[in-house]
């Protein structure tokens, strides 16, 4: 491969990490109407993707790793699942359902569970958004409250994707485990212009995060975060994990830094470590000098 060409690949893969770790939207608090996109052709014609990662944290409870549930997200069977469910069943053996409650370890595993959401291309009508965003709705909320609206829509007559999308209103209260959400058909609709339907951001594509290199630091993360305690996953050997690490590169380095980030809700550029960024800036500085 010529210079120029590691030097095209190069700036390809930055800007592709930029765009897979892109921060996604909540449902924000109070009352917001949202127009819901119809599904794109990157979609496979589904205005919707299942999506859930798992965020595991350290023993100080600073987030250490972020890494897709292959279960909530691609409906098949996910290794860091089994991990945390193999160290619940181990602590509540040893300590009994109620103590095990109470255990930090146990706490940290049950809070590395991944959530299901759901994402779709939304535009915020009340807050005069004009160009798509992806936002996430809680599972329930989506498959209860807007999947009744779009089958009583469809009774009626009243098609979601002719209408190229639908208005519907959505109400937020309370925080953390008490937060609470309404969703009801908008009574006035807004239109969808073909510049929003272009600017669709493409879910299918954003969920595609597996990777085995980051896998493995997210394993490994949870075994530090429980002192070692959990066992690997069964398809997974240890010898083959450590593999893995030894020869994750750079690039698997900030895929992971752009992760935590994205997830605390931080710019996700790289930050000038000299783990990444000084790596990624001597990798372009040899392919100049061969250029150049």
């Amino acid at each position: 491969m010529s210079a120029l060409d590691r030097l095209k690949k190069f700036k390809q893969t930055q800007e592709s990490k930029k765009a897979t770790f892109k921060k996604t939207a909540k449902i924000p608090d109070g009352r917001s109407v949202l127009r819901i996109l119809p599904g794109g052709e990157k979609d496979r014609g589904l205005f919707f993707q299942p999506f859930a990662n798992h965020f595991i944290k350290d023993n100080k409870g600073q987030l250490k790793a972020v890494y897709v549930c292959s279960e909530e997200t691609f409906d098949k069977p996910c290794e860091i699942c089994e991990m945390i469910n193999d160290g619940k069943r181990e602590i509540r053996s040893r300590l009994g359902k109620d103590a095990a409650e109470h255990d930090p370890t146990f706490k940290m595993l049950d809070e590395a569970r991944a959530k299901g959401r759901v994402l779709v291309n939304a535009i915020n009508v009340t807050a005069g958004e004009t160009e798509p965003q992806i936002y996430e709705f809680p599972k329930s909320l989506f498959e209860k409250d807007l999947m009744d609206v779009l089958e009583e829509m469809a009774l009626e007559g009243d098609d979601f994707e002719e209408n190229m999308g639908i208005d519907v209103v959505v109400k937020r209260s309370g925080s953390g485990r008490d937060t609470r959400y309404t969703l009801s058909l908008a009574k006035k609709q807004s239109e969808t212009s073909p510049a929003m339907l272009e600017k669709m951001e493409d879910l299918y594509g954003y969920a595609q995060q597996e990777s085995e290199a980051k896998k493995a630091k997210a394993i490994t993360a949870l075994a530090s975060s429980t002192h070692g305690k959990l066992p690997a996953p069964a398809e997974k050997a240890t010898e083959s994990i450590a593999s893995d690490l030894a020869s994750a590169s750079v690039d698997d380095a900030i895929d992971v830094e752009y992760e935590v980030k994205a997830a605390a809700g931080s710019d996700v550029s790289p930050s000038p470590t000299t783990t990444s960024a000084s790596s990624d800036e001597d990798d372009l500085n040899d392919l100049l000098a061969e250029l150049g």
